[in-house]
């Protein structure tokens, strides 16, 4: 859920965001058309693929020109309250801010 409707996430990778502050479970942070999310145990998602309620499957980058989403805003809470995001067979990814190095 984001601003009371309901937002699947299609595709999303590990990520590092340098100097980002620590943020709650489900906290957002949208930089430069890319949309992150903050997990648990201090790490963050890159939200890659989404789909508003009722409509298609977008990047990121589309979802954000479309839609004003402050940083700090907070995702749904009863799928993000726990230990961390875990996400399995992806491989990290480093980020400042969107541009990805390896």
């Amino acid at each position: 859920m984001l601003g009371g409707k309901k937002l699947a996430v299609h595709r999303m990778l590990p990520t590092e965001v340098r100097g980002a502050r620590a943020r709650q479970p489900g906290e957002v942070l949208a930089e430069q058309g890319t949309l992150f999310a903050a997990c648990g145990d201090g790490s963050w998602l890159e939200l890659v693929e989404v789909q508003p309620e009722g409509k298609r499957r977008m990047t990121a980058g589309e979802f954000l020109r479309g839609h004003a989403v402050e940083s700090g805003t907070r995702l749904g809470t009863d799928r993000v309250q726990g230990t961390g995001c875990r996400v399995q067979g992806a491989e990290k990814r480093r980020s400042a801010f969107g541009k990805n190095s390896g």
